[in-house]
């Protein structure tokens, strides 16, 4: 399970209601127990950036 602790995104150009977007990101540092900082990318149709930042994340195992 992934949880979300935070996210800083700056947003580069609109985005259409009908637009398919491509989302990605890259984990690039340990934090330590199982937190990770992440790079997160948006790009259009067009392969356009229109949101890009950092994130950092949790990783745990799903509750039963």
């Amino acid at each position: 399970m992934t949880i979300y602790t935070l996210q800083t995104p700056e947003f580069e150009r609109p985005v259409g209601i009908d637009e398919t977007l491509t989302a990605s990101c890259e984990i690039v540092e340990s934090l330590g127990d199982d937190e990770y900082r992440l790079t997160t990318r948006i790009e259009n149709e067009a392969e356009k950036l229109v949101v890009h930042g950092t994130a950092t994340v949790v990783f745990d195992d799903l509750p039963e």
